[in-house]
């Protein structure tokens, strides 16, 4: 009977101890991932983008709703636009006007014979403005005609003068010619005096003569010298009345590119208020926390109107790692992050990485323990692998850090050893 139950029993404790042999091999050699688990949730501040407005305004139309998916640049809100309108309007019609002034300035300065308008005036129909641009081509033709006949009157003064001034050179030739012939006449009389053939009386009448030339044409000389000292002045004020309109038109001018220039800050920032009434998402996600939900509602400046969560962004989740696991995590290391409200569908843990670790531990109000806050970075493109998953703010996540790697017999015999450890430590 032993000998019969001898072979089976032999048989059994080679198989048993093939199974303990190979499990215990396969304890003390296979490694095991360990880690130090941290429960957490999706931080409610992850890449969620609070959406306001700088000058706030009057709700005319609500273009989302609560939860609903949007795509970066569609309108989430049209504020009313009438004032940022007018506003821009008004700006774009003084800008208008003040090039229209600058082209007429510039033609002025360049002595041009019409002035060009600017091509930002090409098919106005605006008739005031209309009516301003025919104003200044008016004021244009004034003042070119105004400095046409100035020029002109003074050519011509200057024209009078000089035909003076010839008149008298070519008489004053004909009194030199008489003068020299009086003196030829004056010094034969004398001769004939001397000799006593003349009277004394034609001697006297022939130096008055000459005398009465001699003035003339002093005269004369006078009065041309006059006459070109008039030239002078009317040429001088030409030039000091064209330089006195070329400085107004410098000073015009430059008021005008100061005033310009303002202006073109003015439209900038109203064409900026005006694009701002439509409010525009500023990436792919999903609205919340919505905070006006009727049309006429007043946004005040710089207040929270609603929230948009990136669905194509990375994630952040918050997790609370125990003080006796601070030792084994670092910054880089790398998480398994799952999603609680995915676990029952028994999809692979999101892969994360450690970004930050708090340099205090925090006490928890309600259980009284102590954590330290650790955040965990989840790439967008792991949430994209699972189908059908997505990460929310708020969403609960149990968060494992894989600190290294150990055996199985290692984890078994961890107790005992801390327990040995500590049987030889005395106080």
């Amino acid at each position: 009977m032993l000998k019969i139950m001898r072979g089976p029993l032999i048989a059994g404790l080679i198989i048993v101890a093939l199974f303990f042999g190979i499990f215990g091999g396969w304890a003390a050699m296979a490694p095991l991932s360990s880690g130090a688990i941290a429960p957490g949730i999706v931080s409610p501040d992850s890449g969620r983008k609070i959406i306001q407005h700088l000058e706030g305004g009057i709700i005319r139309v609500i273009h989302v709703r609560e939860g609903q998916h949007v795509r970066a640049g569609d309108p989430l809100i049209t504020l009313e636009s009438t004032r940022a309108e007018a506003n821009f309007s008004s700006s774009r019609q003084q800008w208008l006007r003040l090039l229209v002034v600058r082209a007429r300035l510039d033609a002025e300065a360049a002595e041009l014979e019409a002035m060009t308008l600017p091509p930002q005036v090409d098919g106005i129909t605006d008739p005031d403005l209309l009516s301003f641009i025919g104003n200044q081509q008016r004021q244009f033709a004034t003042e070119r005609e105004a400095q046409r006949q100035m020029i002109e009157i003074s050519a011509r003064q200057v024209e009078q003068l000089q035909s003076e001034i010839n008149g008298l050179t070519a008489q004053n030739a004909g009194l030199a010619r008489q003068e020299e012939l009086v003196e030829q006449q004056l010094l034969d009389t004398r001769n004939l005096l001397e000799q006593q053939l003349i009277a004394r009386s034609q001697v006297t009448a022939l130096r008055r003569d000459l005398v009465q030339l001699q003035t003339a044409i002093a005269a004369n000389r006078a009065r041309i010298a006059q006459a070109n000292q008039s030239i002078e002045e009317s040429n001088l004020t030409l030039l000091q009345n064209q330089g006195a309109f070329r400085l107004q038109i410098a000073t015009e001018a430059s008021d005008t590119n100061n005033r310009i220039a303002v202006i073109d800050g003015d439209m900038t920032s109203s064409n900026d208020v005006l694009r701002r009434t439509e409010i525009s998402s500023p990436v792919d996600g999903i609205v919340l926390n919505m905070r006006n939900q009727t049309t006429s509602g007043v946004v005040r400046a710089g207040e929270p109107i609603m929230d948009v969560v990136p669905i194509e962004e990375d994630m952040i989740v918050v997790a609370h790692l125990r003080p006796e696991d601070l030792d084994l995590v670092t910054i880089g290391l790398t998480a398994h992050v799952t999603l609680v409200p995915f676990a029952s569908r028994n999809l692979l843990p999101l892969n994360g990485e450690v970004i930050q670790i708090a340099a205090d531990s925090t006490q928890d109000e309600a259980t009284r323990q102590s954590y330290y806050e650790i955040r965990v970075r989840v790439p967008a493109s792991e949430v994209a692998r699972h189908q059908g998953m997505f990460m929310s703010p708020g969403m609960p996540a149990d968060v494992t850090v894989i600190t290294g790697a150990r055996t199985l017999l290692q984890y078994l015999a961890e107790p005992l050893v801390r327990a040995v450890r500590n049987a030889f430590i005395y106080d």
